[in-house]
């Protein structure tokens, strides 16, 4: 299933009317639904239910971002599902895509791998907004990872390569390393826990996707301070 439950913080964003009562169900959704496919039958619809208990879970929206595509074997496609599952799980922090540019960039074999130096040629060339996400060939890093997060706090001495993440083809689980190198950009932190149903272990793995509301309260603070994030409201 599509979609996200913020009042319950689970993939199952159903919902009944108030009244509860078996003698009067309405679907009060289900008819809005029905009305906007009947008027526009292109468009695709994705259930989300409110966060009533806690109406802050709606303020967070990434304003700006660009996505620079350097190996061509990073289809469109893994890179269109490394998106969405990324931000299915940024969800339960109330965060979600705003305006979202995406460029394949053809240069020199140097650049299409993460090195400070590369980096620098290749996103000033580019003259990208932050965030930036880059789906790279290979790492030039003295400590090779698969996926890499550059907040603010990490690069007072490479100021080019703030606030960008950078996922190697080689990566597993795409989806998921994208959503903590994210997490470490928006939280300008490089913090990790030892709570292995949390996304931010040292090492991502498939079933490790959840945040807390602490985690998420400082990522949604943080951004929103660094420009990172704005409020749906303003």
């Amino acid at each position: 299933m599509i979609g996200y439950d913020f009042w319950e913080m689970d993939a199952l964003p159903y919902d009944s009317h108030p009244i509860n009562s078996g003698f009067f169900v309405q679907r009060h959704g289900t008819r809005s639904a029905s009305l906007l496919l009947r008027e526009a039958p292109g468009v695709e619809l994705v259930p989300y239910r409110y966060p009533r208990p806690d109406m802050s879970r709606m303020q967070a929206l990434v304003e700006h971002s660009e996505v620079l595509q350097l190996d061509p074997r990073w289809s469109a496609t893994r890179i269109g599902e490394t998106l969405r599952e990324a931000y299915r799980i940024l969800a339960q922090c109330g965060i979600a895509p705003g305006d979202v540019s995406s460029y394949a960039i053809r240069a020199d074999d140097y650049l299409l791998d993460l090195s400070t130096g590369s980096a620098r040629s290749l996103l000033e060339a580019a003259g990208v907004r932050q965030p930036a996400v880059v789906f790279a060939r290979e790492t030039r890093m003295a400590q090779a990872y698969l996926g890499e997060a550059f907040g603010i706090g990490n690069t007072t001495r490479r100021p080019w390569l703030a606030n960008s993440v950078w996922l190697m083809l080689d990566v597993d689980d795409a989806g998921i390393a994208l959503a903590h190198e994210l997490y470490h950009v928006l939280a300008n932190s490089g913090a990790h826990v030892e709570d292995r149903p949390n996304l931010m272990q040292p090492d991502t793995r498939p079933e490790s996707t959840e945040l807390t509301p602490q985690q998420c309260r400082l990522a949604q603070l943080t951004a929103v301070a660094n420009g990172l994030l704005k409020r749906d409201r303003e």
